[in-house]
C-alpha cells in the first residue's frame, strides 16, 4: 500500500512557487489570517482591526493540496464575484467557507452559486468574535433568507484568543 501511495503522489503536479514570489512576481496577496496574530493598525489615533483581505484584488490562499487557489476579492475584500447586497444565503466562517484548498467553483460558496444568490463572509484564521464583528459590519442589515455560520473545534480556542482584544471585546 506504502509504494502504491509514494507512486500516486510523485505522479502529482504540486505548485513549488512560494507566497514571496506569488506576491511579488504575480502580484497576488496572501489570505492571511489576521485574527490569529491579534493584528490592529491604528488611522488618525483609532485603532482598527482588519476583518477581510485587501479589496478588489487577486488573493491567493494556502497550498495545501498541491495548487494555489486564486480569486478576485469583492469591494470589501471577501471571496464573491461582488459583493451580493441581496442575497438568498450569508455564510459565516473561516478559512473552510473562505475556500482554502479548492477552486472557487467547488467551495461552499461555489457549489451553493449553481442555484442560489449567496455571499461569502469566510475569512481564513476566523474565530466566533472575529465572524460576530464580520456579521455586525458587513450583513446585519442585509436580509436573507438563510445565515449558515459555521462552528469547528478549533473555534473555543479562536474564542479565547479574541477576548484578549481590546477591539473584538466590544462586540
Amino acid at each position: 500500500i506504502k509504494l502504491n501511495y509514494l507512486i500516486f503522489f510523485q505522479n502529482l503536479k504540486f505548485d513549488k512557487r512560494s507566497g514571496k514570489e506569488l506576491f511579488e512576481k504575480y502580484n497576488l496577496y496572501p489570505s492571511f489570517p489576521v485574527s490569529t496574530a491579534n493584528f490592529t493598525f491604528i488611522h488618525n489615533n483609532k485603532k482598527y482591526y482588519p476583518l477581510s483581505n485587501i479589496s478588489n484584488s487577486k488573493v491567493f490562499l494556502p497550498n495545501e493540496e498541491g495548487f494555489y487557489p486564486i480569486y478576485q476579492s469583492d469591494k470589501y475584500g471577501f471571496n464573491n464575484q461582488s459583493f451580493e447586497t441581496n442575497p438568498d444565503i450569508i455564510l459565516i466562517g473561516d478559512s473552510f467557507v473562505e475556500g482554502c484548498c479548492v477552486e472557487s467553483s467547488k467551495n461552499i460558496a461555489g457549489n451553493l452559486l449553481r442555484n442560489y444568490k449567496v455571499l461569502n463572509l469566510g475569512k481564513i484564521g476566523n474565530g466566533p468574535l472575529v465572524e460576530y464583528a464580520t456579521y455586525i459590519e458587513y450583513a446585519k442589515d442585509i436580509e436573507a433568507k438563510y445565515v449558515f455560520w459555521f462552528f469547528f473545534d478549533n473555534d473555543i480556542q479562536d474564542l479565547y484568543r479574541e477576548l484578549n482584544s481590546e477591539i473584538l471585546s466590544k462586540y
